[in-house]
């Protein structure tokens, strides 16, 4: 903003125009900011599903899934499951310690012999969710917020001084408390 103000030779209505066009710009970035959105795993719950499809599924009658903490798994067509116990998948001792203990490391696991799954594998794991619409678009946010954010920002010092220059002294710092507020 001091360099525009300097190179621009920004004063009076000029440096008010200045400060409207910055703050213009930056809420344009932050309103497209809120179009930018991706499909995460956990909004794509139960679609593609049978719309009968529960908790209590009979693919899963006998994987007692009722303790079953939240860790969802896909298969290799994108259907997504809210456990690998509700994707029918067996679990052994030493796996359903690992969800009960989240520090001791399931995250790479594939789950074999899912018997809710469609894919002809029959298997589910984490790896097989995609995430590469969201890392893109999580960089396009980013990108829009440290624009709008700098831009933004060099209209400060020239409504600052506007404000210092069209307010009487006795007012002035009232003025620049109303005006951080």
């Amino acid at each position: 903003g001091t360099l525009a103000m300097r190179f621009l030779k920004l004063e009076g209505r000029k440096a008010a125009g200045w400060v409207a066009i910055c703050s213009a710009i930056a809420a344009i970035l932050s309103f497209i900011n809120a179009f930018v959105g991706c499909h995460s795993t956990l909004t794509t719950l139960g679609q593609n599903l049978d719309s009968k499809m529960s908790l209590t599924y009979p693919c899963m009658s006998t994987c007692g899934c009722e303790q079953m903490p939240m860790f969802p798994v896909c298969d290799k067509l994108g259907t997504v499951f809210y456990s690998p116990c509700h994707a029918g998948c067996p679990l052994t001792p030493t796996e359903i310690f690992k969800f009960i203990n989240p520090n001791e490391g399931i995250q790479g696991n594939i789950f074999k012999n899912c018997s809710c799954v469609t894919s002809d594998d029959m298997e589910a794991s984490r790896q097989f969710c995609s995430t590469q619409e969201c890392e893109q678009k999580a960089l396009l946010y980013f990108l829009f917020m440290a624009l709008g954010g700098m831009i933004g920002g060099m209209g400060v010092t020239p409504g600052v001084l506007i404000l210092l220059r069209s307010v009487p002294p006795m007012h002035r710092s009232i003025s620049l408390g109303f005006n951080g507020f």
